[in-house]
């Protein structure tokens, strides 16, 4: 349903929005330092407000240099073109649509997945 969601939202019509707050997280896990660009935004659609944290659909962090350019993206009292689905205006991104890096784990994913029941039913013909 994600993935979905991600492909048609490049069909979702758009308003404007003001950036709230964009700041730059880092968590320490595991040894290892997470970057997550937090960025907060408001919009109305149809008289309504709403605010909302989601800026694509995508992993939460894609490193240092990514996280900072998206929060260096969006400045604090800056207008934004917010996507919305137009049946839940609720949810909403600021890049709509999937990024590459996705459509290819999707396809290796079902490439294993493929592999793998074949071999199950090979396994099942010989016995």
């Amino acid at each position: 349903m994600y993935l979905l969601l991600a492909y048609v939202s490049n069909s979702w019509p758009h308003t404007e929005g003001v950036i709230v707050k964009s700041e730059l997280i880092t968590n320490k896990v595991e040894g290892k330092y997470l970057y997550i660009p937090a960025i907060l935004y408001s919009y109305s659609v149809n008289g309504r407000e709403y605010m909302s944290n989601k800026i694509g659909f995508y992993a939460i962090s894609e490193g240092k240099i990514w996280a900072k350019r998206i929060v260096d993206d969006f400045n604090v009292g800056s207008s934004v073109k917010v996507f919305f689905f137009p049946f839940y205006p609720k949810l909403s991104v600021l890049y709509p649509g999937v990024k590459q890096v996705w459509l290819w784990r999707l396809t290796v994913l079902l490439l294993i997945v493929t592999v793998l029941l074949a071999i199950l039913l090979m396994d099942r013909r010989t016995i």
